[in-house]
């Protein structure tokens, strides 16, 4: 799979989806990650990118039906040695212009390399029916095709039938259906599931359409399985393939985060394990990091699979800020075909005493910082060595205070332990509610 540089997806968009009630902060929250992303992505691109000849490009950005989209969001950028520089957008970052009434959009100083040029569209939140979310075209030319007035470039999707054998009842998908070297189109479908067979439309790029990968989101709007053909099919701009694609969900792979969600939470350093479920004999997968800021965190690590099912081991990085949302991208490396992108959440958060070792009679203030901006934290304590709770009840532990949250941070009221003690903090969460690293107080 070609990725952006999420977003997750740099995929300059994973775009998360959580419960409902969480939509206006994800989007807010990624928005302010693409201005950031953007922000370090220029100034790399600018010094690449030289002082090399520039160029006046337009275009339209259009619906499946050939209408044109205002408000759309196109950047625009170039490969090079498979990496990708961003080099500008057409929308003043975290304000709500775009593309016109009539779906144009234009650039007067565009550089890039040619035949590895880049345009990627970002459309509109649809409130209802399939949804296409971005339409990415890698493999244009700004030296030979900028006729600016003459509008040269027209994002228009194509579409494909879906059929998903053995589909769990998930009403919503992701879906990502592109072609080698030419670009992909990404959608969120709903379906209609009958009989274990989920049927729905995905937009698609139109061309030779020779990958679609198909992912089910999770309440708190992780993609952590996927399933994918690799069958050809001819798609047209605004018509719809004439074969559907099938797509068998027992073939599913799987990148996720060991342990129950509530363990997903800890403090900086943390390694955890990504447990890779089958994925099919010598097919590989590589790995990236994201901060909620938009920096990239490169993994060198790689897995290749031998079969089975295999727990692969990635830090979370120590500069990770408490309080922030850190998500771990995993996507099929040795196919360029391959549309595969899953992504998983970790929050990064602190918990501290006062002091690590007290003698008896004194007394420790219990303090973090979470990713949430409010609510209500419990702090809980144990005379045994003990993990995080595996469950939201924190069986074995006892329930020792609480306090708000403020700006995410909380601090708990002066506690007495007599002998020594293991704490754990409860926290509403940004996307899940969870437990903070376990502390221990040393009572001498």
């Amino acid at each position: 799979m070609r990725r952006l540089a999420v977003g997750g997806f740099v995929v300059l968009a994973v775009v998360l989806v959580l419960a409902p009630g969480a939509l206006a902060a994800t989007g807010a929250r990624h928005a302010a990650a693409l201005a950031a992303r953007h922000a370090t992505a220029a100034g790399t691109a600018a010094a690449r990118l030289g002082a090399g000849p520039t160029y006046a490009i337009s275009g339209h950005v259009l619906d499946y039906d050939g209408t044109g989209v205002a408000g759309a969001l196109v950047n625009w950028g170039w490969w090079d040695d498979g990496n990708y520089n961003f080099g500008g957008t057409n929308m003043p970052l975290l304000s709500s212009s775009g593309t016109d009434a009539d779906g144009l959009f234009s650039f007067a100083n565009v550089g890039g390399i040619s035949g590895s040029d880049d345009l990627d569209v970002f459309y509109p939140q649809s409130d209802s029916g399939p949804w296409l979310r971005e339409f990415d075209t890698w493999n244009n030319d700004f030296s030979s095709n900028n006729d600016s007035a003459g509008y040269s470039y027209a994002a228009r999707p194509g579409k494909v039938d879906l059929s998903i054998t053995a589909a769990p009842s998930t009403p919503l998908v992701w879906v990502w259906a592109g072609s080698t070297g030419t670009g992909f189109a990404r959608s969120r479908v709903p379906l209609t599931v009958d009989a274990g067979v989920a049927s729905g439309t995905a937009f698609a790029m139109p061309s030779t359409c020779d990958a679609v990968a198909v992912g089910y989101e999770n309440s708190y709007g992780e993609v952590t399985a996927a399933a994918e053909s690799l069958a050809s099919e001819s798609v047209a701009a605004g018509a719809t393939a004439t074969t559907p694609v099938v797509i068998d969900w027992s073939q599913a792979q799987s990148a996720s985060l060991a342990g129950p969600a509530c363990q997903h939470s800890g403090k900086p350093g943390t390694v955890v394990k990504l447990n890779m479920r089958k994925w099919p004999v010598d097919e590989q997968a590589g790995f990236v990091g994201w901060f909620d800021t938009g920096v990239e965190v490169p993994y060198g690590a790689t897995y290749t699979s031998t079969g089975g099912s295999s727990p692969i081991s990635l830090r979370i990085p120590a500069a990770a800020a408490a309080g922030s949302l850190y998500e771990i991208e995993t996507w099929r490396s040795d196919a360029e075909a391959s549309n595969m992108n899953l992504w998983t959440f970790y929050q990064v958060c602190t918990f501290k005493s006062s002091a690590s070792a007290i003698h008896h009679g004194k007394s420790i203030r219990l303090s973090g910082k979470v990713p949430a901006g409010a609510g209500t934290v419990t702090i809980y304590s144990s005379r045994k060595v003990y993990g995080q709770p595996a469950t939201l009840a924190a069986k074995g532990w006892v329930k020792v205070g609480s306090c708000k949250l403020k700006a995410r941070k909380f601090a708990g009221g002066l506690l007495h332990p007599k002998h020594t003690t293991w704490y754990v903090a409860k926290y509403p969460g940004y996307a899940f509610p969870a437990f903070t690293s376990v502390v221990k107080v040393t009572v001498r």
